[in-house]
C-alpha cells in the first residue's frame, strides 16, 4: 500500500547538512567604499552598522540550529501524523497538545543569540499551501516567531515577527487552536528579559513562558544570564519546567578557527581601514573583548574614531589599544576585566557576583576555561614586561617613543593609575591588576 502523503512531515525533505545550513544563513561581508569622505562621526556609524551585519555561522550556532529543526521535525511527526488526526483535530475544541518543556536558549549579552534566532527562519521549511479536500485556504506555516516587549502583564507582551516587520498579535493573543490548525512546529521567542522590569516582572515572566509552553509547539525563549538567575529563585517546580532544558551560547576560543573565521569576515567589511592580522592579532583581540561579538564591532568603530580624530583614515592594533583603554570602551572593558577574573576561579573579588555575566549552568560552562585563563596570563605577562621596560627608559628615550606613538586626544579623567609591582606576581594579582596596566598605556 502506497504510503500517506504527509505534508507536515515531507516540508522538512530529507534534512539539511551542516555545510547547507552554513551556507543558507552566512551573511558576508558587505564592503564599505569612500569612508574617508564622509565625516568622522558618520563613517564610524557606517562601519559598524556593516560590521553588525556579518554573520558567522559558527559551529557553536550550527549544532543548536540543528538541533532545533530537530525538535520542530519531531513534533510535526507526533502532532500530525496524518492527514485525518489533522482534520478531525482542527474541529475540536482542544487545548493544545501536551505541555513541553520549554528550551532555554542563553548566553553572555552580545554573544549572538538574536542573530541565532533570525537565522533559524533561513533554515525551517518555507510556508506552503495545504491541500485538503473541502477546506480551502488552509496553509502550514513551520516557525512562528516573537519579540517580547517591556510592559509589565501578560496580555500584549508579545509581538509577532511578519515578512514585513514586527507587528502586534491579533486580537485574543495566541490560540492553541489556530496554532495546530496552522501547522506551527517550533515557536522562538526573542528578549524575554524585557518583561523583567518591575517588583512583580520574574512572575510575569514565569507565567508568559508557562503560557506559551502550553500552547503545543516547542518553545526555544532567549534570555540574558540575569534573568536565567531570576528564574533560579521561583519554586521548584517553575524551575523544573522553564530551565531543565537549556543551550548556552558562548564566545568563541581565542584559538578557535571559528574566532579567527569571524576576525576575517569583520576585517572584510573595510580592509583598507581596518589593519589587523586576523591570525596574528587573535588572541590580542579576545582579551580586549572576550570574544564577544557585539564588544568586538564597539572595540573596532572606537579605534576608528580615534584614528579619525588624529588625523588618519585607518587604524592597526596600536589604535585598537587605546580604544581598549579609551572612556568610549568603559562599559565593555568592565566587563571583560570581570569575565577575565572569571576564568581564573577570581570572580568579583570581594563583591557581589556579577551574575549577568555568570553562566548559570554550570555544567555548560566552557571547557576552555583554563587554556583561555593560560592565555590572558601569558599576554598580560608580556605586557607587564613591556611596561616594564618603557619604566626603564630614561626620559629622552621616553620622549623619542611617545613621538613615535600617535595617541588619541586627551580625554579629562578622574581615574588615577596605579603602577604595578616590579616583582613577580601570582595569577590572580596578574589578572587583577590588567585594567591598571592597560589604563597606563594612555600616558
Amino acid at each position: 500500500m502506497m504510503k500517506e502523503h504527509n505534508p507536515w512531515i515531507d516540508r522538512f525533505g530529507p534534512g539539511l547538512t551542516e555545510d547547507q545550513i552554513r551556507e543558507r544563513v552566512r551573511v558576508d561581508a558587505r564592503p564599505l567604499e569612500g569612508l574617508a569622505k564622509l565625516p568622522a562621526e558618520q563613517a564610524v556609524t557606517a562601519l559598524g552598522e556593516c560590521l553588525s551585519q556579518v554573520f558567522v555561522p559558527t559551529a557553536q550556532v550550527i549544532s543548536a540550529l540543528t538541533g532545533f529543526i530537530g525538535m520542530a521535525r519531531a513534533y510535526s511527526a507526533s502532532a500530525f501524523p496524518s492527514m485525518g488526526r489533522y482534520i478531525r483535530q482542527i474541529y475540536q475544541s482542544q487545548s493544545g497538545q501536551a505541555c513541553r518543556l520549554p528550551t532555554c536558549l542563553t548566553g553572555l549579552a552580545g554573544v549572538g543569540k538574536s542573530e541565532l534566532l533570525k537565522a533559524l527562519a533561513k533554515v525551517m521549511p518555507a510556508d506552503m499551501e495545504l491541500n485538503v479536500q473541502g477546506h480551502a485556504g488552509l496553509q502550514a506555516t513551520s516557525l512562528l516567531s516573537f519579540v517580547m516587549q517591556s510592559q509589565v502583564g501578560a496580555p500584549g507582551v508579545l509581538r509577532q515577527r511578519t515578512a514585513q516587520g514586527w507587528a502586534d498579535l491579533p486580537r485574543g493573543g495566541l490560540n492553541a487552536h489556530n496554532i495546530y490548525r496552522d501547522g506551527v512546529s517550533l515557536m522562538t521567542a526573542d528578549e524575554f528579559q524585557a518583561v523583567t522590569a518591575g517588583g512583580s516582572a520574574n512572575a510575569v515572566a514565569t507565567k508568559t513562558l508557562m503560557q506559551m509552553a502550553q500552547i503545543g509547539p516547542p518553545l526555544v525563549y532567549c534570555a540574558n544570564y540575569s534573568l536565567v538567575h531570576s528564574l533560579l529563585k521561583r519554586p521548584q517546580q517553575d524551575r523544573q519546567r522553564l530551565l531543565s532544558n537549556a543551550v548556552v551560547i558562548h564566545p568563541e576560543a581565542a584559538d578557535s578557527d571559528d574566532w579567527r573565521l569571524t576576525l576575517t569576515e569583520l576585517q572584510k567589511v573595510a580592509s583598507r581601514v581596518i589593519r589587523i592580522d586576523p591570525e596574528r592579532d587573535a588572541a590580542d583581540i579576545h582579551s580586549y573583548t572576550a570574544g564577544i561579538k557585539r564588544s568586538v564591532i564597539a572595540l573596532l568603530s572606537t579605534a576608528y574614531r580615534l584614528a579619525r580624530a588624529s588625523g588618519k583614515d585607518h587604524f592597526g592594533m596600536t589604535d585598537i589599544q587605546q580604544a581598549y583603554a579609551s572612556a568610549d570602551f568603559w562599559t565593555h572593558r568592565n566587563d571583560v576585566e570581570e569575565l577575565t577574573r572569571q576564568a581564573i576561579g577570581n570572580g568579583s573579588r570581594g563583591r557581589r557576583a556579577a551574575l549577568d555575566l555568570v553562566c548559570p549552568f554550570p555544567g555548560a560552562r566552557q571547557p576552555q576555561r583554563v587554556v583561555v585563563a593560560n592565555k590572558m596570563v601569558e599576554s598580560y605577562e608580556d605586557r607587564l614586561n613591556e611596561e616594564h621596560l618603557r619604566s626603564s627608559l630614561t626620559r629622552d628615550e621616553r620622549e623619542g617613543l611617545e613621538a613615535l606613538t600617535v595617541k588619541p586626544p586627551a580625554r579629562k579623567s578622574s581615574a588615577s593609575v596605579a603602577r604595578l609591582p616590579k616583582r613577580g606576581s601570582r595569577r590572580d594579582e596578574l589578572l587583577a591588576g590588567q585594567a591598571e596596566f592597560l589604563k597606563s598605556l594612555r600616558r
